[in-house]
């Protein structure tokens, strides 16, 4: 009965006859029946939006955030957090929809969160934020969202989300080997380090020193390219 009930009054709400609830997001509030902007919340919104769509993962621009000194719209938190910021980041509520979920089943792919989304009412709250502007910041953060090698306490990796294999595009990990093999650390594929196929690996001191080597380099020689490039053409020179 209650699932019936459910549907007859999502039915309504896709109609436009009736609110589905008084509780919105933090930057709208229900006045006379009528979901109106919160203008000083909605600011903050589309700041995110714009440092997301710039390239700021969800902890820096909660980092930003504090540091300007805007409390956070949860009531249990004055802080924002990396969770609220993606949070943020992935509501549809922000281009006007209002999305029903449902539990995910065993077997079916989901989210964090374990929910499947099954119906979306557009235009239902008032958009603060552009579609356009929704596809540009989703495409920034799926790009920068990839998978990572297998992190440690003990070692981190240095080419986490940064390395990445040119043949197969498989994101870098890291093996560390035990003190009776010389406590060494490598770096290989994603491919090689789960044993799925053969390939390549890395001395990890040794690559680690030649791309911090070559780090140096570039940071000596930057504004000097004139310079280099002479040097550069003059050793080709002597080569022939």
């Amino acid at each position: 009965k209650v699932k019936k009930a459910m549907i007859r009054k999502r039915e309504a709400v896709k109609a436009g006859k009736e609110l589905w609830s008084k509780k919105v997001p933090h930057w709208l509030k229900v006045v006379d029946g009528k979901i109106v902007t919160i203008p000083k919340n909605v600011a903050v919104v589309r700041k995110v939006f714009s440092w997301a769509a710039s390239g700021l993962s969800p902890t820096q621009i909660a980092f930003r955030l504090n540091k300007e000194g805007q409390r956070s719209f949860s009531k249990s938190q004055s802080l924002w957090s990396h969770r609220l910021s993606a949070n943020l980041l992935g509501s549809k509520a922000v281009i006007g929809s209002l999305v029903f979920t449902r539990p995910a089943e065993k077997g079916e792919a989901a989210g964090r969160r374990r929910r499947i989304e099954v119906d979306e009412v557009t235009n239902y709250y008032p958009a603060v934020i552009t579609p356009e502007e929704w596809a540009k910041t989703r495409q920034v953060i799926s790009a920068r969202t990839t998978g990572k090698g297998r992190t440690s306490p003990k070692f981190h990796n240095l080419f986490t989300k940064v390395a990445f294999d040119r043949a197969t595009e498989e994101p870098i990990y890291t093996i560390s080997y035990t003190r009776k093999r010389g406590g060494i650390t490598h770096y290989m594929p994603k491919g090689v380090r789960l044993g799925a196929r053969k390939g390549k690996w890395w001395n990890g001191q040794q690559l680690e020193a030649l791309f911090l080597e070559t780090c140096s380099a570039a940071l000596a020689v930057e504004g000097k390219l004139d310079e280099v490039e002479g040097q550069l053409a003059l050793t080709e020179q002597k080569l022939e």
